[in-house]
């Protein structure tokens, strides 16, 4: 009987920390919600988050899969481009795991990054993608999630 009071005990123990342990850890990164109301093949969009303006972009349109593409990713704080961070981003299909799909984006000027880069043709021949942008050097770390279509 004392063995499994002692058993029960150091459940109790680990779980308290566990509990306490993720209250008091800062957060890492902060994500937006995906951006539904925007169309990517009509233009860019937009995520507020973190006290950025991220907006995101791929040229040329139509996006098509299998072709070289322009990804277009302008941060601002305030309405003042952000220069001295890093950008990238990684592409995937929800629920499917397509690989591993990264451009790290260079600063052109003004606050807009820049990268080109393609995404594959699903054999199943579903066409919706997730963009995950990362914009690294901010506290904390910030991520917007764009989804789209291709063709």
């Amino acid at each position: 009987m004392s063995i499994n009071r002692c058993t029960h005990a150091v459940k109790i123990k680990y779980w308290l920390i566990a509990v306490l342990a993720m209250y008091t850890l800062q957060p890492l990164f902060a994500i937006s919600g995906t951006v539904s109301s925007c169309d990517l093949q009509q233009g860019p969009c937009v995520v507020e988050t973190n006290g950025l303006t991220i907006t995101f972009e791929i040229l040329p349109k139509p996006a098509r899969t299998m072709s070289e593409l322009r990804f277009i990713v302008m941060v601002k704080r305030k309405n003042d481009p952000v220069t001295d961070i890093d950008v990238a981003l990684d592409l995937s299909m929800p629920g499917m795991y397509m690989g591993k799909n990264r451009s790290v984006l260079k600063h052109v000027g003004q606050g807009t990054y820049q990268g080109t880069g393609s995404i594959p043709r699903c054999a199943s021949g579903q066409r919706t993608w997730q963009a995950k942008v990362t914009v690294d050097r901010t506290d904390p770390e910030t991520i917007a999630l764009f989804q789209f279509e291709v063709q």
